[in-house]
């Protein structure tokens, strides 16, 4: 798991990059920019969760 999240980190930092090299355009377009390099860095400093919780059985008997 760590595996994905570091190749998920990468290719979002390559999409970091290219939202802080472009420039200009209108007061939308900057904003869109701002928002989403925002969503990225909240997202690479959030913590890695591994503990996940195994699934429960449902009640009654199986299918089949």
């Amino acid at each position: 798991m760590p595996q994905v999240r570091a190749h998920a980190l990468m290719k979002l930092d390559e999409l970091r990059e290219q939202l802080v090299d472009g420039k200009g355009g209108n007061d939308a377009e900057r904003a869109q920019r701002f928002g989403l390099l925002d969503t990225l860095k909240r997202f690479a400093q959030r913590p890695l969760d591994t503990k996940v919780k195994p699934a429960e059985v449902p009640p009654g008997s199986p299918l089949g």
